[in-house]
C-alpha cells in the first residue's frame, strides 16, 4: 500500500516543532525520509537561531514539495496499470527521460531544467496508443 501523510502545521507557538516523519511523510518508495529529516533539521536550526519558527514552517513546505510530487507520481503509477505501463514503456524508449526524472527526484536537476521538448515528448508518449 502506498501512502503519504500531511500535517497542517509543523510548529506550534514559539516552542514546539515537528521534524522527521512526525512532520509528514512521503511514500517510502521515494527513499527521501532521512534526506528530508536532515534538510528539515538544518532549516529548524536556522529558524531557532533567529527565533522565528515561521521560517521553519515556510522552509518545511519547500523541502517537502519535490518528494511529495514524486510520491504522488509513484502512487498514481501504482494505482493505474495502464499509466504505469505507458510511463515505463516511455522511459524504456527514452532513457534520457528516465535520467532526467532521476535528476528531478534526487534534486540534481530543477523542474525548470526539464525542457518544453521533454514535456511534449513525455505528454505524447502518455497520450498515444
Amino acid at each position: 500500500m502506498c501512502a503519504t501523510r500531511r500535517v497542517s502545521h509543523v510548529t506550534k507557538g514559539t516552542t514546539f516543532a515537528l521534524i522527521g516523519d512526525a512532520s509528514g511523510s512521503v511514500d517510502a518508495i521515494t527513499g527521501d525520509g532521512i534526506s528530508i529529516a536532515l534538510h528539515a533539521a538544518k532549516a529548524l536550526a536556522a529558524a531557532i537561531r533567529v527565533e522565528n519558527l515561521q521560517g521553519y514552517e515556510d522552509a518545511h513546505e519547500q523541502i517537502m514539495r519535490r518528494p511529495r510530487q514524486m510520491g504522488e507520481l509513484l502512487i498514481a503509477m501504482d494505482r493505474s496499470a495502464r499509466f504505469r505501463a505507458k510511463a515505463l514503456a516511455s522511459m524504456s524508449r527514452h532513457p534520457e527521460m528516465f535520467a532526467k526524472f532521476l535528476g528531478l527526484h534526487t534534486g540534481a536537476m530543477r523542474v525548470s531544467d526539464f525542457g518544453v521538448k521533454d514535456a511534449m515528448v513525455l505528454g505524447w508518449e502518455l497520450l498515444a496508443g
